[in-house]
C-alpha cells in the first residue's frame, strides 16, 4: 500500500513538473510569433529579438511580458483545469469578505519593504537622490507592465506550482523548492551573487507564505506589484538587476555594494535581507493566530 502511494505521488510529480517544459515551449513559440509580427509592422528584415528590445523598448518588454502571461494561462487551462479538474477560480481567485484587506495588506506590505530600505540608506547616506523627473508615459506603462509581471510569475509560482505539489508533499517543503526556483530563474540573466540569491528566495518565501496558507492570491499579486513599483519607477532603484528606462526619483549610490545592492537594486542589499526575514516571521506568526482562531 506504502509502494503504491509512492508510485502515485511520483507520477503526480511528474504530471505537475511537466508543465515547466511546456511552458518554456509555449513563450518561445509565442516570442517568435511576436516577434515576427513586429518585425514586419516596423521593416526589420530578420526576428531580431535584442534588436527589438533596443529599438522598441517599450512596446517589446510589453509583447513579452504578455506572452509570458499567456504561456502561463495555456498551463493553467491544460494542467489545473483539464487535467487536473479545478476551476480557474480555484487557483487563487476566490472571493472572500477579506479580499480587500488581503489586496491592502500586499500593498501595504511592499510599501514597507520599499520605503523602509529607502529611508535607512537615504539617512545613512549610502544613497543619494541626484533628481526628480515625472513621465506620464513611462508611469503608465510601468502600472500595466508590472502588472503583467505580478499575474504571470503568481500564477505560474504560487497558484499553478505551490497549488498542485502543496497537495502531493508538505506544503513548506514545496515552498522552500519553488522559492529556490524563483531565485534561480531571476539570475538567468544576471550574474549571481550571495546577497541578492538569498533575498529572491526569501521574497518567493513570503510571497508564498500567505497563499499556502488560505490559497488565496490577492496578497501575493499586491505585493509583488507594489515591490516592483515603487522600487524601480518610482525609486529608482534597479529590479532583480534590470534597469528602469525611466524613474520618478533619480540616484546614486555612494555606498558599499553589500549595503546599498549596487548595480542589482536593493533586492541585493543585507537591509532587505533584514527586513524580509523580519516580515516573514511577523505573518508566519500572524497566520498561525488566525488559523487557531478559525478553529475555535
Amino acid at each position: 500500500m506504502e509502494l503504491s502511494s509512492t508510485k502515485s505521488k511520483f507520477k503526480s510529480w511528474l504530471v505537475i513538473l511537466s508543465a515547466i517544459p511546456a511552458y518554456i515551449v509555449i513563450l518561445a513559440l509565442l516570442q517568435i510569433a511576436f516577434g515576427a509580427i513586429l518585425a514586419l509592422s516596423t521593416n526589420h528584415q530578420l526576428i531580431d529579438l535584442a534588436a527589438l528590445d533596443r529599438d522598441y523598448p517599450m512596446i517589446w518588454q510589453l509583447i513579452s511580458v504578455l506572452a509570458q502571461l499567456m504561456a502561463a494561462l495555456a498551463i493553467i487551462f491544460i494542467y489545473w483545469v483539464k487535467i487536473f479538474k479545478n476551476s480557474i477560480r480555484s487557483i487563487g481567485f476566490e472571493l472572500s469578505g477579506s479580499t480587500g484587506k488581503e489586496l491592502v495588506l500586499g500593498f501595504l506590505s511592499g510599501i514597507f519593504l520599499i520605503g523602509a530600505i529607502f529611508l535607512v540608506l537615504l539617512l545613512t547616506r549610502q544613497i543619494e537622490i541626484t533628481d526628480f523627473e515625472f513621465s506620464t508615459k513611462y508611469f503608465l506603462f510601468y502600472i500595466l507592465f508590472y502588472l503583467l509581471v505580478s499575474f504571470h510569475e503568481e500564477l505560474l509560482f504560487r497558484g499553478y506550482l505551490l497549488g498542485t505539489t502543496m497537495q502531493v508533499a508538505n506544503k513548506y517543503i514545496v515552498l522552500c523548492i519553488f522559492a529556490s526556483l524563483f531565485s534561480f530563474v531571476h539570475f538567468l540573466t544576471n550574474d549571481f551573487s550571495l546577497l541578492p540569491i538569498i533575498n529572491i528566495f526569501l521574497a518567493g518565501i513570503i510571497l508564498g507564505q500567505y497563499y499556502i496558507n488560505t490559497k488565496r492570491l490577492w496578497y501575493s499579486i499586491s505585493l509583488h506589484f507594489t515591490w516592483n513599483f515603487f522600487q524601480g519607477p518610482v525609486i529608482g532603484s534597479n529590479v532583480s538587476g534590470n534597469k528602469n528606462m525611466q524613474s520618478i526619483i533619480q540616484q546614486d549610490l555612494p555606498g558599499k555594494e553589500w549595503i546599498t545592492g549596487g548595480a542589482f537594486g536593493f533586492e541585493g542589499s543585507v537591509i532587505m535581507t533584514l527586513l524580509l526575514i523580519l516580515l516573514i516571521v511577523y505573518f508566519e506568526l500572524y497566520l498561525r493566530k488566525r488559523e487557531r482562531v478559525s478553529a475555535q
